[in-house]
């Protein structure tokens, strides 16, 4: 039987970044509708529907919580448990940003 554990190992640069300038408007009504302790699916879909009138005329702002890391890897490991350790691992790896990606399978 297979596991469900698995794992990303990145290397390469990254910064934090507010910019989330590409995001689908419904996902940007979404983040300002959503709470972590809405009291029901009702509530968040009026929540939805606010923001959504809100937002109708115009750009929509950053929500203030939205924030995250921009990645620049040039290495990066996949890695999901097996039995046995015959773990399956794959690593993308690039010289330089902008240089195409090589594949490689390893072995544990």
């Amino acid at each position: 039987m297979l596991s469900n554990r698995s794992n990303l190992g990145v290397q390469g640069a990254s910064f934090p970044t507010i910019a989330r300038q590409q995001a689908a408007a419904s996902a940007q009504i979404g983040a300002w509708a959503s709470r972590p302790l809405r009291s029901s699916r009702h509530a968040f879909e009026r929540a939805i529907a606010l923001h959504t009138a809100k937002f109708m005329a115009g750009a929509i702002p950053r929500p203030p919580n939205w924030t995250g890391y921009r990645l620049l890897p040039l290495i990066m490991e996949f890695w999901q448990d097996r039995p046995f350790r015959l773990h399956d691992r794959v690593e993308f790896r690039r010289a330089d940003l902008g240089q195409p990606w090589r594949k490689t399978r390893l072995y544990p």
